[in-house]
């Protein structure tokens, strides 16, 4: 039991320096597959990439009302690929471009779907989006003129 708890304290220690080893000692860091083959060899279990992707999928946010374009996230915290499908892209593409409904019409909810992918592992995640619709305003209306 010792034993094991030592080799998983070592392992531990092994992937954290192989991550920011380079910090300390100049070299570069390791690659990701270089720290989940340490990983799986030292656990004795596969690793888990849903998990990851998932994580990453939770991580998104998105705001729930917009007027203008968005920024959608292309790559994940852990590295994950992300790619984006709109259920109205006349509104709401998936390159986050915004087209309001005019004056007069009534807002409209997008539904965006992030696909989350890592080591051929996949998650969807949707977010209900609602684009306001342009408002006619007439800003100078209560500016007092002298």
């Amino acid at each position: 039991m010792r034993r094991l708890k030592l080799t998983r304290t070592v392992s531990v220690f092994m992937v954290v320096l192989m991550v920011f080893g380079s910090i300390f000692t100049g070299y570069p860091a390791a690659h990701a597959e270089d720290v989940i083959a340490l990983y799986e060899e030292h656990s004795e279990a596969p690793f888990d990439y849903e998990q990851v992707a998932r994580s990453d999928a939770d991580a998104i946010s998105i705001p729930s009302r917009i007027v203008s374009n968005l920024i959608l996230p292309s790559e994940g915290i852990s590295g994950s690929t992300i790619t984006w499908e709109s259920d109205n892209e006349k509104v709401l593409d998936p390159n986050g471009n915004v087209h309001r409904p005019a004056p007069g019409e009534s807002d409209v909810t997008v539904t965006l779907t992030a696909t989350v992918t890592i080591g051929g592992a996949s998650v969807k995640r949707e977010f209900e989006v609602t684009v306001a619709a342009r408002r006619v305003t007439n800003s100078l209306k209560d500016v007092e003129m002298s």
